[in-house]
């Protein structure tokens, strides 16, 4: 991992290196530690210096957490990231979102990413399908609200 992630969820402090990839449709940036596990998925029309507020998917910027001991995920329901710096190989910045799953919200606040993109590891289909797996996932729990 070329890249570090760290953020409190309800409270509890996690900090873990974070995996950054790219492509033709966007950014994904992905952090695991124990049970925790972080996705952060921005799309190529953002920019340096600029903080967007955005609510639920489909939106260009999601964040999904996972509790991997039930295997229970969390999608955005209200994202703010501002990225200050995104040079093309490398973006960092702050967020803070609120996740839902069902009837239950999480909290993620002080969350602070830097990281080198990589390009190579990546292709366009993967990454699509990736970030319409999420939206999809999200649209079933707004449907189901």
């Amino acid at each position: 991992p070329d890249g570090s992630v760290s953020y409190s969820l309800d409270g509890r402090d996690i900090s873990t290196t974070a995996d950054c990839v790219g492509d033709s449709y966007g950014i994904g940036l992905f952090g695991t530690k124990g049970n925790d596990d972080l996705e952060i998925f921005m799309d190529t029309t953002i920019t340096e210096g600029m903080t967007y507020h955005v609510g639920r998917m489909p939106n260009n910027i999601a964040i999904v957490y996972t509790n991997m001991s039930n295997s229970r995920y969390f999608n955005s329901d209200t994202v703010t990231i501002t990225v200050d710096r995104y040079d093309g190989d490398r973006i960092s910045g702050t967020f803070a979102a609120t996740v839902i799953s069902g009837p239950t919200t999480k909290t993620i606040t002080n969350g602070k990413f830097d990281a080198i993109i990589d390009y190579s590891s990546y292709s366009d289909s993967t990454y699509c399908g990736t970030l319409n797996t999420v939206r999809k996932k999200n649209m079933l729990l707004q449907l189901n609200k």
